[in-house]
C-alpha cells in the first residue's frame, strides 16, 4: 500500500502544483521503497514468529528520505511550463 498510496497522492499534488527536482523525486522515490522492503521485512519476520527490532529502522530511514525529499522539492523545485 505504501507503493500506490504514496505514489498516487505524491505525483496528483505535483502535477497540480507544476514542480520539478529530480533530487526531490529520487529521494521521494527511495523512500517508498524503503517503506516497501521494511513491510516486506516486518512481514517475513512476523511469519517466522522472530521479535527483531531491524524493522523499526527502515520507518525511521523511510520518514526521514520523505522529509528531506519535501524539503528540498519546496525549497529547490522548480515551476514546469506545460506547452499544450
Amino acid at each position: 500500500m505504501y507503493s500506490l498510496i504514496g505514489g498516487v497522492v505524491f505525483y496528483t499534488i505535483l502535477i497540480f502544483l507544476n514542480i520539478y527536482n529530480r533530487v526531490a523525486y529520487n529521494l521521494y522515490n527511495a523512500a517508498i521503497a524503503t517503506f516497501t522492503f521494511g513491510s516486506i521485512f516486518q512481514g517475513i519476520v512476523d511469519i517466522a514468529g522472530s521479535d527483531v527490532t531491524y524493522s523499526k529502522n527502515y520507518f525511521i530511514l523511510g520518514f526521514l528520505l520523505l522529509g528531506i525529499s519535501l524539503v528540498i522539492l519546496f525549497i529547490l523545485g522548480k515551476k514546469t511550463v506545460i506547452v499544450k
